[in-house]
């Protein structure tokens, strides 16, 4: 929400670029730039086009549609609600330069201290660095990874088999480079 944070210009040496002191609306084209930390503090949010090249922080909000989501930053994610439930954006990722793309695309974080992935996602590498090393990301739903996933704290569990409610069903979990 702090129009100061944000810039128009995804330029390698951006000029900061914000006519009107406005935050992201519907039809702008949003850059991340390199060296910058974007952390979003508002729910719903918006945009025609976003492009990590820094760090996007999804912190506790959700709602957001970004409709395309490219670059090879960094985009972290802790989940939203009680308990904390995946809170990534609406969008493509998978365009030839998009947030999943192979070689193109970018790291999902995945931090906090619970959080489950309940969504079909599709990344290019994934990184679990959970607050502490007890702290479980609980993947529900398939998972593409079109890169590497590592574990650098925390646990990763596939599925959940808690008793009569939990989550039996077989998942597909795709990793086409290294588990670490």
């Amino acid at each position: 929400s702090d129009a100061a944070n944000w810039t128009l210009d995804g330029s390698v040496a951006p000029l900061y670029i914000n006519p009107g002191g406005e935050v992201p609306s519907p039809g702008d084209r949003v850059f991340v730039t390199n060296g910058r930390t974007i952390t979003m503090d508002v729910n719903n949010a918006s945009v025609d086009y976003m492009e990590v090249i820094g760090r996007l922080d999804l912190a506790t909000t959700s709602g957001h549609n970004f409709t395309t989501i490219n670059g090879k930053g960094i985009i972290r994610m802790q989940g939203a609600g009680t308990p904390a439930v995946d809170n990534f954006p609406a969008g493509i990722t998978t365009g030839p330069n998009g947030f999943a793309d192979r070689i193109n695309g970018g790291t999902l974080e995945l931090y906090g201290s619970g959080l489950t992935l309940d969504q079909p996602r599709t990344f290019k590498d994934v990184i679990v660095n959970m607050t502490g090393n007890t702290d479980e990301a609980v993947l529900l739903a398939d998972y593409n990874i079109n890169g590497d996933l590592r574990v650098d704290r925390g646990v990763f569990q596939i599925n959940n088999d808690d008793g009569p409610t939990g989550n039996t069903n077989p998942l597909h979990t795709v990793v086409l480079g290294d588990v670490e």
